[in-house]
């Protein structure tokens, strides 16, 4: 009986890849229904089904470490609810103004990735200065030059621009202290070098015929 049944695709998707939540609520969903259709072919032999072996065999190896230690089926449900329906709001903030238009898609394909990414942001009605605070750090965050330092920003839930502001300047100060300490004791500064490297002056012409009193 259970060959007659779809089992569920793999749970591939990255939990911090665009439209992952959405990818994941779809998946749990094909994996419910399958264990329910499952009972049901088996209500008259064995009911038991064995849904904690069946969950895990249909995710990617990279997620066992995940769930390798729960007890049961609704433990690793919780675990995967928790990696994949976080919300981070400056995350989804962040997908959403990152978002360009890729090779060959077109404006409606275009324009409906965008509104796509536009759920799964958080928005509520604030006052004007409000808005221009949140704006201003969506696009500091995105502009910065450091993709590591991005995603230490991208992983805080609650950051205004304050705040990312602070994180940024603990995050970069210690590696512009020791970029200057390696940059003095690798190279002298220029001014010494130009002084040790310049010839004597040869002492003034006229200087040498004065004769002392």
């Amino acid at each position: 009986m259970e060959r007659q049944l779809l089992r569920p695709k793999e749970l591939s998707v990255e939990s911090e890849a665009p439209g992952a939540a959405r990818v994941f609520a779809f998946w749990l969903r094909t994996v419910e229904d399958f264990l329910s259709s499952l009972r049901e072919f088996r209500a008259e032999e064995d009911p038991q089904v064995n849904a904690q072996g069946i969950i895990v065999s249909c995710l990617s190896p990279a997620f066992f470490p995940y769930v390798e230690d729960a007890a049961g089926y609704d433990e690793i449900v919780d675990i995967l609810k928790r990696l994949y329906l976080k919300q981070n709001n400056v995350h989804a903030r962040h997908l959403l103004v990152s978002r360009k238009q890729t090779p060959g898609e077109s404006i409606s394909e275009y324009l409906q990735a965008l509104k796509i990414l536009a759920k799964e942001c958080s928005f509520t009605e604030v006052s004007a200065n409000a808005y221009r605070e949140e704006l201003t750090r969506d696009f500091f965050i995105n502009g910065l030059a450091s993709s590591s330092v991005r995603q230490r920003l991208l992983e805080k839930d609650d950051l205004t621009l304050v705040q990312a502001y602070e994180l940024l300047t603990v995050l970069i100060m210690p590696n512009v202290k020791l970029s200057r300490s390696a940059e003095r004791r690798c190279c002298p500064r220029p001014r010494q070098v130009l002084l040790s490297n310049q010839p004597r002056k040869k002492p003034c012409q006229a200087t040498l015929l004065r004769k002392p009193l």
